[in-house]
């Protein structure tokens, strides 16, 4: 078999196309670029992958699979429990395949079949992040998680990853603080002294739980985002959750 049509020439197209895709733009390269890189003919690479977009194509796939599978797994799930599968599903996936998210902020032009591929699994997440019977407010909300979930990924390279995922989470409780009957409450804003604290009702309680079992959060967060005192906070996390408690201001 010749060098042109040697098994591992594909996934060597693949690899140099990513490189010049991400160094110069989508647009600016060209298949006959692809090609000298390679040390093959232009016509090699089309044996391959007819246009150039057939090759985001496949850069894509293993990104777009991923998060269909998110969201197949979702649609099987209660809908407060689904709605943090893909937001966490969706941000994973973000830092798993942030060389393909580079490529596609750049330029978004190959609208068949990857664009409308990309719009079907935002549409479907952004269902179900809202839940069922979803009003204007809700809907909003839902895209707005969307949208700030792969973008800190790509933007934030530099910084842990950990530390990036969990000021991402925090970021979608937020926005997420009203949607679900057990949806983290609104984070309070800076207080004056005249102003009093929330009591830790059993909503609240139950958010700050969950938040403590992610272990993504210090006490100090957890009680920043359900709006009581860190002593408050501290007193109902360490305390045993069996144990009824009075309500504390």
């Amino acid at each position: 078999m010749d060098e042109e049509h040697a098994p591992d020439t594909r996934s060597r197209i693949l690899e140099v196309a990513a490189d010049l895709f991400l160094r110069q733009g989508y647009i600016e390269t060209s298949l006959s670029q692809i090609a000298r890189r390679l040390g093959l003919t232009k016509a090699a690479v089309l044996y391959h992958f007819p246009a150039k977009d057939t090759i985001l194509t496949e850069l894509a796939e293993p990104m777009l699979a991923e998060l269909e599978g998110v969201l197949d797994a979702a649609e099987e799930m209660e809908p407060e429990s689904a709605r943090w599968a893909v937001v966490e599903g969706i941000l994973d996936a973000s830092f798993g395949h942030l060389r393909v998210l580079a490529i596609a902020n750049a330029a978004w032009v190959a609208r068949d079949p990857v664009y409308r591929r990309v719009v079907a699994i935002n549409n479907r997440a952004s269902r179900i992040i809202a839940g069922p019977g979803a009003g204007l407010r809700e809907r909003v909300r839902a895209s707005a998680t969307l949208a700030l979930l792969a973008r800190p990924a790509l933007f934030h390279q530099e910084d842990p990853p950990q530390d990036v995922r969990r000021e991402a989470l925090d970021a979608a409780a937020r926005l997420l603080c009203d949607i679900g009957d057990s949806a983290v409450p609104s984070p309070v804003l800076p207080h004056s002294r005249t102003d009093r604290r929330r009591v830790m009702t059993a909503d609240r309680m139950a958010a700050a739980r969950r938040l403590q079992a992610a272990g993504t959060h210090t006490v100090a967060d957890i009680a920043r985002m359900v709006g009581v005192s860190r002593a408050t906070a501290y007193r109902y996390l360490t305390s045993d959750p069996a144990e009824p408690r009075r309500s504390s201001t």
